[in-house]
């Protein structure tokens, strides 16, 4: 399986590339979010993980702004996995709302991480029109 990570922080690249590589899987990373959605546009890859929050320090969009742009340009089908530490119920009704398949918080471990990743690719994503007020 083909998977983009947009992520700003090394630590966690590192992480989620090598729970993704120990499956098999074929990973491309960026923090800047030009290179993620030209990687996107040109590859279609088969999962998107990408960070809830922005990061001001790198002056980078959120990766809510990837999966709006990704949902916005007509693909409901590539699954997309969001994480993040600041995702409340609000943060999750929009996630959803927007088509995010998987919702991870921060901090997890392995198992966590494979859990929710497995039930993201396993989904059909949620439409807006599927939610109950």
């Amino acid at each position: 399986m083909r998977v983009l990570i947009y992520e700003q922080f090394n630590p966690l690249i590192a992480v989620y590339e090598k729970f993704l590589t120990e499956r098999g899987d074929e990973v491309f990373t960026t923090k800047d979010f030009d290179a993620a959605w030209a990687h996107y546009e040109s590859e279609r890859p088969d999962l998107v993980i990408a960070k809830y929050e922005a990061i001001s320090a790198h002056d980078a969009p959120s990766g809510v702004a990837l999966l709006e742009k990704i949902r916005s340009g007509g693909d409901e089908a590539t699954p997309v996995m969001i994480i993040g530490h600041e995702i409340g119920r609000e943060g999750e009704m929009r996630l959803l709302r927007l088509g995010a398949g998987g919702i991870l918080r921060q901090p997890f471990g392995k198992e966590a991480f494979i859990t929710v990743l497995e039930n993201t690719l396993a989904r059909k994503p949620l439409k807006v029109s599927d939610l109950k007020a």
